[in-house]
């Protein structure tokens, strides 16, 4: 049962994903000062004023009021803390660390190409580096559940280049 499998009869078979509920919405985190990529996006000068945001899975909505309260035009949506918010084009939209807590591959691929047709100008995409090892929790799908119920897909840079190279037939730049 650690491992992901159960029994039946006498095989051991992985354990129905669909019974498993992931808690995604405990991995948003209130914030009060923004997010790395909202940072680096600051860095870069693209948080003057000029650009309208949209941040895709927006979790508690820090980095949505942090920019709103520094006169900068933001919106946000996330399906568990403000479904009812309309999703909705912007000059750049920000998909961060939404990616790697999607433990579905299929839906994990829809929010990325969702993002990027909201978009006008450009997507900043960003998910956690590291190593996937059950130090970090029970090994899951192609990630890890960790001991709060939720799941983590960590990818290499290398590896999360590749994946928005495949999945929107575009060449990402790093920053």
């Amino acid at each position: 049962k650690e491992h992901g499998y159960k029994l039946v009869g006498h095989q051991l078979i992985p354990s129905d994903a669909t019974q498993q509920t992931v808690e995604r919405h405990r991995t948003a985190l209130t914030r009060y000062a923004l997010s790395k990529p909202m940072q680096l996006l600051a860095k870069h000068d693209f948080l003057e004023g000029k650009h309208t945001i949209f941040d895709y899975g927006c979790g508690k909505g820090s980095d949505v009021d942090i920019l709103r309260k520094n006169d900068i035009t933001a919106n946000g949506w996330d399906p568990h803390f403000c479904p009812d918010n309309a999703k909705h084009s912007a000059d750049i939209v920000n998909l961060g660390f939404v990616i790697n807590v999607i433990e579905d591959k299929t839906e994990r691929m829809e929010a990325v190409l969702g993002a990027y047709q909201l978009c006008t100008q450009f997507l900043c995409a960003a998910v956690m580096l590291g190593e996937q090892s059950p130090e970090r929790g029970r090994l899951f799908r192609d990630g890890v559940l960790t001991s709060r119920n939720t799941f983590q897909r960590y990818y290499s840079q290398e590896e999360f280049r590749e994946y928005l190279r495949r999945v929107l037939d575009e060449e990402p730049v790093a920053i």
